[in-house]
């Protein structure tokens, strides 16, 4: 009879408690990002509020004003928003969501060179128009088909309140492989009872769904 009680208790209990450890990792993710959004806020104090480069796999290549060095032969902690984050508290584990258990399994093996980190930084695609008429949509620095490097400036963001700067982006789905965010590809992961933790350029984090992350009002620097 203790033995059915017991186990009737251990059935009502255990739902709650996953619940209370999925709160629990979506909320250290919330600070994570956070703490990485801080950094970028200084990054920009000291960078003439230029944005730094994406960090992408194909799209630019490895730059050295990349936010986040995440190839094998980087050292992260020499990437230029990462200088920002205090030596005291740095960790690798800042640029994860606790809950991204694929990410920890991609560092078991870095002999593909994968991306095991959980957040990217929004990056939309150059208009070309040939000659040196290119536009950088934002917010990352970027390149244009001749190469010419097209900054990017954190006074041209409109409503930097409502646009996302750094997003935990869906591993599945995006296929994330590199540090850039193309929003209306990329959906933010749904670890979190359905949704994703952002930063915005304003420094604010929330958990938005996907709808949300992919509507380009929510990230294109230029939108109203």
């Amino acid at each position: 009879m203790v033995i059915a009680i017991i186990g009737t208790l251990a059935a009502l209990l255990l739902p709650v408690l996953a619940k209370a450890k999925g709160k629990g990792r979506s909320a250290n993710c919330a600070s994570n990002i956070r703490q990485v959004g801080m950094a970028f806020t200084m990054y920009l104090a000291e960078s003439n509020e230029q944005f730094p480069a994406p960090g992408s796999r194909t799209a630019f290549g490895p730059l050295p004003e990349d936010w986040i060095y995440w190839q094998a032969n980087r050292d992260v902690r020499q990437s230029p928003v990462a200088r920002y984050i205090s030596s005291d508290v740095f960790t690798t584990n800042l640029f994860r969501c606790a809950a991204d258990f694929d990410a920890w399994k991609l560092e078991q093996n870095r002999a593909t060179n994968p991306y095991i980190y959980s957040f990217s930084f929004t990056s939309y695609n150059v208009t070309n128009y040939g000659g040196t008429n290119s536009v950088n949509a934002g917010m990352a620095l970027a390149l244009d088909r001749n190469r010419r490097v097209l900054p990017f400036s954190s006074h041209a963001v409109v409503n930097p309140s409502g646009k996302i700067m750094l997003a935990e982006e869906d591993r599945v789905r995006s296929g994330l492989n590199d540090g850039r965010w193309l929003p209306t590809v990329n959906p933010v992961s749904t670890r979190h009872e359905g949704k994703g933790n952002v930063a915005f350029v304003d420094g604010h984090v929330q958990v938005v769904d996907q709808p949300f992350s992919q509507d380009p009002r929510n990230s294109l620097p230029s939108a109203p």
